[in-house]
C-alpha cells in the first residue's frame, strides 16, 4: 500500500508538504510542488487513510451544502439548485474534502445535523432571515450564506444584485415599446428586504422614474415549491385581461418558463399577445418555446465564490465576514416583441 510517506519520498519533499496538498492546505505549498505531489498521487493511486486524517486534524474534512424547505421533495430536481450545487462538488473537491448535502426543514435540524457530523464549515442556499441568528447562535464553524439581506453584520454572505436586475427588466421592456406590465414572483412570507422583493423593486424603481405606475392588481404571488396550481390561476386572469398587460416580468426562471407554457394551453401567443423577462438564466430558457429572454446571474461563479470563502475562513480563523454582491445581465432572446 502506498503511504504518505512514499509520495514524498518520490516528490522530494517532506510528508508535511504533501499531507498539506492531500488536505487542500495548497496555500502553504508551492504551485510547482502541489502540481508534482498531485501528479505522484495520482500515478501511483494513493487513496488516504480518512479516519486516520480525521483523527490527527481533529477534522472530518466534511463541508456541508444546506438546502432549507421541502419536506419530502428531491430539491436537487430545481434546476438553480442542481448547478450550485454541481458546482460545489467540483470547488470543495478542489480543496481536498467533501461535499455533504442535507436538506433540512428547520435550523434546529440544521445545528443537530452539523453537530452530529463534526463538519468543517457549511454554504446554506434557501435560508430564512429570521433563522440565520438562530443558526449563527447555535454553530461555531465558518457558515456562508447566499442571497441573503439579513441586518446581521457578523455573516458573510454571497448573493446578486438582485434590484439592478429589476431595473434592467423594466428598461428592456419599455426600450421595446412596453408601458402596461405586471409582475409574477414566488410569495416568501418575509417582511422586508428579500430576493424576490428586491427584484420588484427594481423593476418598479425603474418604471416611476419614467412616470409608470405598476398597477397592483398585475402583480402577482405564487407558492414556493410547486407553484403549477398558482401560475395556472395566473394565466387565467392574464388571458382574459391580455389588452391590459403586455409584458411581465417574472422573478425565476421557472415560473416564467411555467407561464409560458400555461399561456399557450389558453392560446396565449408569446411574445405576440404577451412578452415575458426571466430570471436566472436557467438552461431552460434557452430550450423553451419561444427562447426566453432572462435576467442572467452567474450561478456556478457563485457557488465557487461561496465555497473559496469558506475555505478563506476555515484557514484563517479570525478572517472578518465578508459580503460579496455578484452583477446580473440581461440576456435578449425571442420572448419579448418590439411594438411599434
Amino acid at each position: 500500500m502506498v503511504t504518505l510517506k512514499d509520495i514524498a519520498d518520490e516528490a522530494g519533499v517532506s510528508t508535511a508538504t504533501v499531507s498539506h496538498v492531500v488536505n487542500g492546505n495548497t496555500s502553504k505549498v508551492s504551485r510547482e510542488n502541489a502540481l508534482r505531489i498531485r501528479k505522484i498521487i495520482q500515478k501511483r493511486q494513493y487513496v488516504p487513510n480518512s479516519s486516520a486524517r480525521t483523527l490527527a486534524a481533529k477534522s472530518s474534512h466534511i463541508i456541508a451544502g444546506i438546502l432549507i424547505g421541502g419536506a419530502g421533495d428531491n430539491l436537487l430536481k430545481d434546476p438553480y439548485n442542481a448547478e450550485f450545487f454541481g458546482e460545489m462538488v467540483w470547488a470543495v473537491q478542489d480543496h481536498g474534502y467533501y461535499l455533504m448535502i442535507r436538506y433540512v426543514n428547520s435550523y434546529e435540524e440544521v445545528v443537530r445535523s452539523l453537530r452530529s457530523w463534526n463538519i468543517d464549515g457549511a454554504v446554506f442556499v434557501g435560508t430564512s432571515d429570521r433563522d440565520i441568528r438562530k443558526i449563527q447562535q447555535g454553530i461555531q464553524i465558518p457558515l456562508i450564506f447566499t442571497d441573503s439581506y439579513t441586518d446581521l453584520k457578523k455573516i458573510s454572505n454571497v448573493g446578486i444584485n438582485d434590484f439592478q436586475g429589476g431595473v434592467l427588466a423594466a428598461e428592456h421592456f419599455l426600450q421595446k415599446g412596453h408601458t402596461k406590465l405586471g409582475f409574477v414572483g414566488y410569495s416568501t412570507g418575509e417582511q422586508g428586504k428579500n430576493v424576490v422583493a428586491e427584484r420588484f423593486n427594481g423593476f418598479q424603481s425603474a418604471l416611476a422614474r419614467h412616470a409608470i405606475e405598476l398597477d397592483t392588481k398585475r402583480c402577482f404571488y405564487v407558492t414556493d415549491g410547486d407553484p403549477r396550481e398558482d401560475i395556472q390561476r395566473v394565466a387565467d386572469v392574464l388571458a382574459a385581461g391580455k389588452d391590459t398587460v403586455s409584458g411581465v416580468f417574472v422573478s425565476a426562471d421557472k415560473l416564467a418558463v411555467a407561464l409560458l407554457e400555461a399561456l399557450a394551453e389558453r392560446s396565449i401567443g408569446v411574445p405576440e399577445d404577451i412578452s415575458i423577462i426571466g430570471y436566472d438564466d436557467l438552461p431552460i430558457t434557452s430550450n423553451a418555446i419561444p427562447t426566453l429572454t432572462t435576467i442572467r446571474q452567474d450561478i456556478s461563479q457563485k457557488a465557487r465564490i461561496a465555497i473559496d470563502l469558506l475555505f478563506r475562513q476555515i484557514e484563517e480563523k479570525d478572517k472578518s465576514p465578508e459580503n460579496i454582491t455578484l452583477d446580473v445581465t440581461l440576456v435578449e432572446r425571442d420572448s419579448v416583441l418590439q411594438k411599434s
